[in-house]
C-alpha cells in the first residue's frame, strides 16, 4: 500500500467554520492566542479588518488513534496569507506541549481568517513522545488552502449544490452506513457459531432448543441473510463506480431516476463493465490522466504505470464480485420478498453441478416457471460460509477506498487523483519506483491542496405524513396489536 505511509501515526487536520458574532468573542477566547495575535498582527499591518459580524475560524484537529495517550506534542506550520490581489505574506506559528489521551480527538482553534483572501496552512513539522517513546509519524490534509470567495458561497464551500450533496451521503455512508453494516455481518456469523454450537436459543425468557431438522433450516437462512447483506455491499459499489462513470459522482441523482432505475444500471454495470475504456476506468476510480501531471517524464510514467495496473487488478476483483453476485441474485431477490420461492435445508443425494464435490446441505432457489426443474442450489458448508467472511473485508476496502478517491477529487478541487494504494503485491515496484509514486503524491498534493469547506447545514426535517404514519400512530398501534396478541393466546387456550 504505498499510499499508507501517509496513513500511519497521529492525524493533524485543518478545518474551518463560519462564526457569528452572538459567539464570536466567546470563540476567541478559545483560539490559541500566539497564532491569533500573529494573524491580528498582520491584518492591523494591511488595514484588514473583519466583516461585522462574520467570523470564520480555523481549526487544528489531531487525532490520536492508539491505546497509549500522546503527550508533549510540538506542531511547527507556516501561514501563508494573500493580504492583496498582488502580495502574500508567510508567517510560522508554533503549538507545543499538547497532549491527546488515546482514542481521542483534539480540536483547537489558531485565527479567524474573516477579512482575508486567502490562506494556505502548511504542516512543516510535528513531533510527539507516544508511550515515552519520540515518533514524527503522521497523516495530514496539508497544505490547506482557504478561498474566501468559496466558503461565502451559497453551497458551504462546494462547486455546486449536486457536489456539496455527494460529499454529504458519501461521507455520511464511510462513516456510518459501511462500518454498522460491517458489524452487523459479524454479528450474523457469530450468531450463527452460537446456534450451531449451543442448538438453542433465548428470547425474552423464554429458551428454543432446536433439533436437527430446525438446525438446517435456520443455518440455510442466517446465510441467506448473510449472502443479501454482502449483496447490498455489492450494489452499494456498483451504484457508486456508475455514479463516478456517467454523472461525475452525483449518487443521489442516480438514486432517484426513475429512467433506467437504480437495479437496471446496476445490473448494466456488470454486463457491460468488460467493454469500459482505460479513460471510463479512470473516472470509475477517480484516478487522473497522468499526461495532466505536471511533474518530470520518468515520474509520470512510473504513476501511470501503477494506475495501469491498479485498473486490471480492480478489473479483476469486480470478476470475482460479478461472479458472486451472479451466483446471488436470483437468491437475494426470492428472499428478500419473504422467502416464498427458497426452499432451505434441503439435503441433496448428488454431487454439486459442475463438481464432483457433495454437499450436505442446499437452499434451493426456484427462478422461473418450473420450480421443479428451473433451480439454483446455494450449499452450506464451513468453507462456504469461510468464503464470505473472506469476501467481506476485500469489499469493504474497495468500497472504501473508491469513496475516498472520490472525495479526495471534491476537496482538492480536480478531476482525479493520484493513487494512494498500489493493488499489485507488494515487490511490484522498487523501493526507488515506490519512492518516486510518492514524490509524485507529494507535487500533486502541493498543487492541488486540500480546499477548506464549511460543516454541512443543519438538516431540515419535513417528511409527509403518510411517510411517518406508523410513528405518528405508534402508541394505537401498540394497543391494537396488544390486544389482537392477547386475543390469540385467549383462543390458543379455550381449544
Amino acid at each position: 500500500m504505498i499510499g499508507d505511509a501517509q496513513k500511519t501515526g497521529i492525524g493533524i487536520d485543518f478545518s474551518c467554520r463560519r462564526i457569528n458574532s452572538s459567539n464570536f468573542s466567546e470563540i476567541i477566547t478559545a483560539i490559541s492566542q500566539p497564532t491569533f495575535i500573529k494573524i491580528e498582527n498582520l491584518k492591523k499591518k494591511y488595514d484588514l479588518s473583519r466583516i461585522p459580524g462574520e467570523g470564520y475560524q480555523v481549526i487544528v484537529s489531531i487525532k490520536n488513534p492508539f491505546s497509549y495517550d500522546i503527550t508533549e506534542i510540538f506542531i511547527r506550520m507556516s501561514v501563508k496569507i494573500k493580504v492583496s490581489e498582488q502580495k502574500s505574506e508567510e508567517v510560522f506559528v508554533e503549538e507545543q506541549n499538547l497532549t491527546v489521551n488515546s482514542n481521542q480527538v483534539l480540536h483547537f482553534g489558531i485565527f479567524d481568517i474573516s477579512g482575508l483572501l486567502k490562506s494556505t496552512i502548511k504542516l512543516e513539522n510535528i513531533w510527539y513522545k507516544i508511550n515515552s517513546i519520540l515518533a514524527t509519524d503522521y497523516n495530514t490534509n496539508s497544505p490547506f488552502l482557504i478561498d474566501m470567495t468559496e466558503l461565502r458561497n451559497e453551497n458551504c464551500g462546494f462547486k455546486s449544490q449536486s457536489e456539496m450533496h455527494t460529499a454529504f451521503l458519501l461521507l455520511n455512508y464511510t462513516e456510518h452506513s459501511l462500518p454498522a453494516r460491517g458489524w452487523l455481518l459479524k454479528f450474523m456469523f457469530k450468531s450463527l457459531e452460537e446456534v450451531l454450537k449451543e442448538r438453542k436459543f433465548e428470547f425474552e425468557g423464554i429458551t428454543y432448543h432446536f433439533g436437527e431438522s430446525d438446525l438446517d433450516l435456520i443455518q440455510c437462512f442466517i446465510q441467506a441473510d448473510i449472502i443479501s447483506r454482502i449483496m447490498m455491499y455489492i450494489e452499494d459499489l456498483a451504484a457508486i463506480l456508475e455514479s463516478n462513470r456517467v454523472s461525475s459522482g452525483d449518487f443521489y441523482r442516480l438514486l432517484d431516476n426513475k429512467e433506467p432505475d437504480l437495479g437496471k444500471r446496476i445490473t448494466g454495470f456488470f454486463e457491460n463493465m468488460d467493454n469500459f475504456t482505460t479513460e471510463e476506468y479512470r473516472r470509475i476510480l477517480s484516478y487522473l490522466d497522468p499526461s495532466e501531471l505536471k511533474i518530470e517524464s520518468s515520474r509520470r510514467a512510473i504513476v501511470n504505470r501503477l494506475i495501469e495496473l491498479n485498473i486490471m487488478r480492480f478489473k479483476e476483483s469486480l470478476s470475482f464480485i460479478r461472479d458472486f453476485r451472479n451466483s446471488h441474485l436470483q437468491l437475494f431477490r426470492r428472499y428478500k420478498h419473504g422467502g416464498l420461492a427458497v426452499k432451505p435445508g434441503y439435503k441433496p443425494t448428488t454431487v454439486y453441478p459442475f463438481t464432483s464435490r457433495r454437499f450436505d446441505l442446499y437452499s434451493l432457489v426456484f427462478t422461473a416457471d418450473n420450480p421443479f426443474i428451473d433451480i439454483i442450489p446455494i450449499p452450506f458448508s464451513k468453507d462456504v460460509i469461510d468464503s464470505y467472511r473472506i469476501l467481506l473485508p476485500a469489499l469493504q476496502y474497495l468500497v472504501y477506498d473508491v469513496i475516498e478517491n472520490k472525495m479526495e477529487c471534491i476537496y482538492r478541487g480536480t478531476d482525479g487523483v493520484v493513487p494512494y494504494h498500489n493493488y499489485s503485491p507488494p515487490n511490484t515496484f522498487t523501493p526507488g519506483e515506490n519512492q518516486e509514486i510518492m514524490y509524485a503524491l507529494s507535487d500533486f498534493h502541493y498543487l492541488n491542496p486540500y480546499r477548506a469547506r464549511l460543516p454541512f447545514v443543519d438538516l431540515l426535517i419535513r417528511p409527509k405524513r403518510n411517510q411517518v404514519q406508523w410513528y405518528v400512530d405508534l402508541e394505537n398501534n401498540m394497543k391494537k396489536w396488544k390486544e389482537m396478541g392477547r386475543a390469540e393466546q385467549e383462543n390458543k387456550r379455550l381449544t
